[in-house]
């Protein structure tokens, strides 16, 4: 819901290039966003707006939604790719404080957090993956 497209298609919709969005109806699927940009781009044409700010926006807009407005014409709905990567590491000195009649603990927040001293590593990553496939990693 805070994502940075958001705003972008509310300026879209302001300015005239997207009429059909339902703005209470979020978060959107990447598909629909596509759908939306296609809409604003028959509708730049149409208008012939030029170098102003619609433009600009449908532009950065396309740019991250180019597979899925591929997917639109007909592209296969097939691929995966790697979002992110992380790893987190912690080393505990000392015996942690984890019970409820310390003002603080060592790890707050944390559902991984150690029971004791020494050394603590969570790493993984994520993915997404479409099409007729399904797989797993463990």
């Amino acid at each position: 819901m805070g994502s940075w497209i958001y705003p972008q298609f509310d300026r879209l919709s302001a300015l005239g290039y997207v009429t059909s969005a339902y703005m209470g109806n979020r978060p959107w699927t990447r598909m629909e966003c596509a759908r939306l940009l296609e809409e604003a781009q028959e509708r730049s044409t149409l208008e012939d707006a030029g170098d102003g700010e619609g433009p600009t926006i449908y532009a950065t807009l396309a740019d991250e939604f180019k597979d899925e407005i591929s997917r639109l014409d007909g592209a296969p709905n097939v691929g995966v790719t790697l979002d992110s990567l992380y790893t987190r590491t912690t080393a505990i000195s000392g015996t942690p404080l984890r019970d409820s009649f310390h003002f603080g603990q060592t790890i707050v927040n944390d559902l991984r957090s150690s029971l004791w001293n020494g050394f603590n590593n969570v790493s993984g990553l994520t993915t997404l993956g479409r099409g007729r496939t399904v797989f797993a990693i463990h």
